[in-house]
């Protein structure tokens, strides 16, 4: 399917030109063979174009953030699977990602949950650190959202498990992260989980959230790991509220692409279906932050490895001079303008990669390539 057009999406702000780019091409040599190559190549070149690039920026919580410069902050709280880096370690990352975005187009985006810590105990290890790491700075530079509504029994990335969601336990959740932040009001705040949460139980969650809203603890409201169902409830509960859902948080990359396929009409989604959550997310115009795009924990285990499973994207980003990295994220945001995808870094070399998708460039043959690209398949 073609990228969505960009006239529907009167949320983003575009920062580049809406216009087809035109093609460089090179001076023609005076050698009459050359001429000949380049009359070739530029033919070619113009029967395969480059896309419009998908906007830059997009309006998330009231902040004209980068979707190119999303930084995900998990693995400085966590065993992923190895320990995590030290305090100073961690800061010199966080520096890294913020001077590579300086250059952008809107705020550089940093996710972060209370329980990015080891255990019990260690609860808002990281947002503590990001009030250390992020204090002189401004939302014009950076916008931080945080997470609650889970806990942690061990360090690893797999020991999770619901909190219970009362009008008191979230209250005391926005809280203790809003202390951990420095009493400054959070830039968005989002429900971590969704699984198996009643209509009943989001409308109690959100009216708390509506309160601490207008404590000013927090300026914003999103969900996690949610189904279509339950975006457009928290859609249209905050709505009837005179508020609007802020974003949504869920799993997608070349090996998760449950939240861009549509619905089987003859066979019901599962209770806990992600099923057509971007699509819905991009006909309500909310930001999709997704999470896991490199393959997240599965690759840091081992299970899934993006260089070594899509052939066809090393080789294209070999052409193009770029990483594959850069080039997956690149065609994700062509296929998806609302996506903002979450990169997580263990050092400064690959923090400050993260921004490097806003430079790449597709043409039609490049994005029809990768739409179809298979795993394991050239």
């Amino acid at each position: 399917a073609p990228p969505p057009s960009l006239d529907s999406c009167s949320l983003f702000s575009l920062s580049l030109s809406s216009s087809e780019p035109r093609l460089c091409t090179a001076q023609t040599p005076s050698d009459s063979h050359h001429h000949r190559h380049q009359n070739m190549t530029t033919k070619r070149a113009r029967s395969d174009p480059e896309l419009t690039p998908p906007p830059e920026t997009l309006s998330l919580a009231g902040h004209k953030v980068n979707a190119f410069c999303g930084f995900g902050s998990m693995p400085l709280g966590i065993m992923y699977p190895d320990p995590r880096p030290s305090r100073t370690e961690a800061k010199a990352i966080l520096e890294a990602f913020l001077e590579a975005s300086e250059q952008a187009e809107g705020a550089a985006f940093i996710d972060t949950a209370d329980t990015y810590c080891k255990t019990k105990g260690d609860e808002h290890f990281v947002e503590k650190l990001l009030a250390e790491a992020l204090a002189s700075k401004t939302t014009e530079q950076v916008v931080v959202g945080t997470k609650g509504g889970m806990k942690r029994n061990a360090p690893h990335a797999q020991s999770w498990w619901p909190a219970k969601l009362t009008e008191a336990t979230v209250e005391q959740m926005v809280t203790e992260s809003y202390e951990a932040f420095g009493r400054k009001c959070i830039p968005l705040w989002q429900l971590h989980h969704c699984d198996k949460v009643s209509d009943a139980t989001l409308a109690r969650v959100l009216t708390t959230l509506l309160e601490q809203k207008r404590q000013n603890k927090i300026a914003a409201i999103g969900i996690c790991n949610a189904t279509e169902k339950q975006i457009r409830f928290c859609h249209g509960f905050l709505q009837d509220k005179g508020e609007r859902l802020a974003s949504v948080q869920n799993k997608f990359s070349f090996w998760e692409k449950t939240a861009g396929n549509p619905l089987n009409p003859k066979r019901p989604p599962g209770e806990t279906s992600r099923l057509n959550t971007l699509p819905a997310c991009q006909e309500l115009k909310i930001p999709f932050i997704a999470y896991g795009v490199f393959g997240g924990t599965s690759a840091r285990n081992g299970k899934c490895n993006l260089v070594k499973d899509f052939p066809r994207l090393v080789k294209m980003a070999e052409s193009k001079d770029v990483s594959p990295h850069a080039l997956a994220v690149a065609f994700l945001r062509h296929k998806w303008p609302v996506l903002l995808p979450i990169i997580g870094a263990r050092n400064v070399e690959h923090a400050r990669a993260i921004p490097e998708a806003r430079k790449v460039r597709l043409t039609r043959a490049d994005f029809d390539s990768l739409d179809t690209m298979k795993k394991n398949k050239p």
